[in-house]
Parts: C-alpha cells; sequence; structure tokens
C-alpha cells in the first residue's frame, strides 16, 4: 500500500476492504451466470425425468419441496386413472411452456449475481512480498510499504477465513443439465449460493503471479470506495519499507510504530546487486 494508506491503517488499526468496482481489473467480480444446455434440451430431460417419478415404483427422497414435486406426487396420486399417452401429452407440453423461461432465469440470476458481487466489500493480501510487480502497481511504484499480517486464532481475526483466489481462462458454467433437473424437482439443493461465494474468488490466469488471497463481504452498502474495519493490534506483525520510500515518510511511520506497535518488526528493502530481486534488511 502507498504511505497515505499504511498512515491510516495503522493510527486506526483497520484493514481496508475495498468496493469491487474499484479495483484496477474490469473482470474482477464481473462473472456471468450461464447454462450450458439449451431450453429445448432442458424440457426433454424434464419431461424423461417427471415421467420416470411419476411412473416409479420407488419412494424418492425429495430435499427440497418445489413446484414439480408437487406436481409429481399429484400426478403419481391419478396415474392409474389418465390414460398414460394423454397424461404424457399434457406433461411434455407443459415442460415445454417451462423450459420457455430458461433466459428470464438466467437474466434475473445474472442480476442477483451482479448485485451480490458488487454491492460487497473484499479484503485482497498475498502470500509473498517479493513479487517486484506488485510493489509496483500497489505500493506506489516502491515508494510505500507492504505489512506483514497475522492469522491470530486468539482474537478472531478475520484473516483466518480467507480463501486463495481460483485463476482461469473462462468464466465458469453453474450447473449441469441433469443436476438443474434435479434441483427443479427438488431432488436435489440448488447451488446458487455457492456459485456467487466462488465467483467472488475468481480472477483471469494472467493475475496468477499475484498469489492473492482475499475475503469477501457481501451485501454491504456503505458509501465511498473502500470500508475500513477494525483488527486487533496482533495481527499487525511486520512492516517493510519500500526501496524507494521517502525518508520522511519513513520517520513518520517509525514514530507512530514506536508508539503503537513497540513488537512489530521493520524492514527496509533494498535492490539486490546480483540478481532482479529485492532483499530486506530487519532494520528494528
Amino acid at each position: 500500500m502507498s504511505c497515505g494508506t499504511a498512515k491510516a491503517v495503522l493510527e486506526n488499526s483497520t484493514l481496508r476492504w475495498t468496493k469491487p468496482s474499484e479495483f484496477n481489473d474490469p473482470f474482477d467480480h464481473q462473472v456471468s451466470f450461464k447454462f450450458n444446455f439449451s431450453k429445448e434440451e432442458l424440457a426433454e430431460s424434464l419431461f424423461k425425468e417427471i415421467e420416470r417419478l411419476v411412473y416409479s415404483d420407488m419412494e424418492v427422497a425429495y430435499v427440497e419441496e418445489t413446484l414439480l414435486n408437487k406436481m409429481v406426487v399429484m400426478l403419481k396420486a391419478v396415474k392409474d386413472k389418465i390414460p398414460k399417452p394423454e397424461l404424457l401429452s399434457q406433461l411434455e407440453k407443459g415442460c415445454i411452456e417451462s423450459s420457455e423461461n430458461l433466459e428470464f432465469y438466467i437474466s434475473k440470476i445474472n442480476d442477483l449475481l451482479e448485485s451480490t458481487l458488487n454491492q460487497s466489500r473484499v479484503l485482497c493480501v498475498a502470500e509473498t512480498n517479493e513479487n517486484v510487480v506488485m510493489w509496483s502497481h500497489y505500493a506506489d511504484s516502491h515508494k510505500g510499504i507492504s505489512l506483514r499480517l497475522e492469522c491470530v486464532d486468539e482474537v478472531d481475526t478475520s484473516l483466518l477465513v480467507a480463501k486463495p483466489v481460483t485463476y482461469t481462462d473462462t468464466f465458469p458454467s453453474f450447473i449441469e443439465l441433469d443436476e438443474h433437473v434435479k434441483y427443479l424437482t427438488g431432488q436435489q439443493s440448488s447451488k446458487v449460493s455457492s456459485f456467487f461465494m466462488n465467483a467472488a474468488y475468481l480472477k483471469h490466469s494472467d493475475w496468477a503471479y499475484e498469489s492473492e488471497w482475499r475475503l469477501h463481504r457481501p451485501h454491504e452498502y456503505e458509501h465511498g470506495e473502500f470500508s475500513d474495519w477494525a483488527e486487533d493490534i496482533t495481527v499487525f506483525g511486520a512492516i517493510y519499507f519500500g526501496c524507494r520510500i521517502d525518508p520522511s515518510h519513513a520517520s513518520d511511520l517509525m514514530e507512530l510504530i514506536e508508539t503503537k506497535y513497540p513488537k512489530m518488526e521493520v524492514f527496509q528493502a533494498k535492490v539486490s546487486k546480483f540478481d532482479f530481486k529485492l532483499e530486506f534488511e530487519r532494520i528494528k
């Protein structure tokens, strides 16, 4: 982070959670929901599954109540009173009509996905502070600092539930056809919530060098580009001054550390004379 951000963070013992629309990656938190099957395939698969359920002698264990499994129970009770060809004809027509809503369903899910992902706050951390490009992008071209954060069980820090980012070249498919049919007929739980949460931890493969972990808090409607939320001071384990840090900024931060974080380790980054890498010298 920059020295200005570091001063705000250390003065208040807070970590900065950012609004996703402020990220420098335009694809971050912009994943779209999609099915990899057509409405015709859905209608056919749905028809076959409901026919199987209605005319099967086996008891079906439903995990969720849906309109379709209520219909299955009703049809199962009257199947011997209605000629099978007539019942199946009406059933097929109903499945076709139901599948016509597929595009509308996808549109509504994407609206909800966009709201869930973008009305949120995200805390981004990395596995290492040795990446030269990361210092250029996020630490004011090496004039800023890097913090080492500690996962402290005793204070129940939010970092304990951080998850690694998955790097990929493609948007994920939401659910397979047979899974969706099982969900519609109440035989399987919905994957919508898990899909929404996992989508917040996806980035394009080009960003893999960041080795990022993050925390995502959905449905945060605070105004502004970021939120500074408090952490216990034991979370702040060490600070690393960039190799181009302004001495006056380093002095101000050192004074703050001496006053509020007496146990914090302090390092100064230096450019290696023999390799394309940074070296860190402990100065406190």
